[in-house]
């Protein structure tokens, strides 16, 4: 038999559970714009940094829409960097694992179809939104999507941040 105390006890409960629930489950950017452009230089840095080697910059860090939440803003920044020079892809998709497994990246390898696969790893999560090290018979190629931010697209286009 619930008692006026039980029932108290259990809208108790509830009011302070409510509050963590809400939270858990909103999957709107947290982060701040400058906070999620370091967090993907670092891991595309930290990653051409452990393969070595002569890496250009291809595109970025480039401003964009926040592809987890269309409609209700945020942005992302893309981060794309080449290298022209081919080493023991083996060797080198084993260290960009390891890297990103300790930046709390989940990574698995990837491998395109076709006659000369692109084969890589492909990563989420951690810092990142999404994350990919691709290796060709001509190249490296390191393609990084930080986490989504707070933060309107068209305004900070307007003010020079993109």
């Amino acid at each position: 038999m619930r008692t006026p105390t039980n029932r108290m006890a259990a809208v108790l409960a509830l009011l302070v559970a409510v509050p963590f629930l809400l939270t858990g489950c909103q999957r709107g950017p947290t982060v701040q714009p400058d906070g999620a452009k370091k967090d993907i230089v670092d891991v595309v840095d930290r990653t051409t940094e452990t393969l070595g080697g002569k890496w250009t910059v291809r595109r970025g860090p480039a401003l964009g829409k926040c592809p987890a939440s269309p409609g209700t803003g945020g942005v992302t920044w893309t981060y794309i960097l080449d290298r022209d020079q081919v080493g023991d892809q083996t060797a080198d998709r084993a260290a960009v694992q390891e890297l990103w497994g300790s930046s709390g990246i989940t990574a698995s390898d990837y491998e395109s179809g076709g006659a000369d696969p692109l084969r890589g790893v492909v990563g989420h999560g951690g810092p990142t939104w999404s994350v990919e090290f691709l290796t060709r018979s001509d190249g490296y190629t390191v393609h990084g999507v930080s986490r989504c931010a707070d933060g309107d697209y068209e305004d900070m286009l307007r003010h020079g941040e993109g």
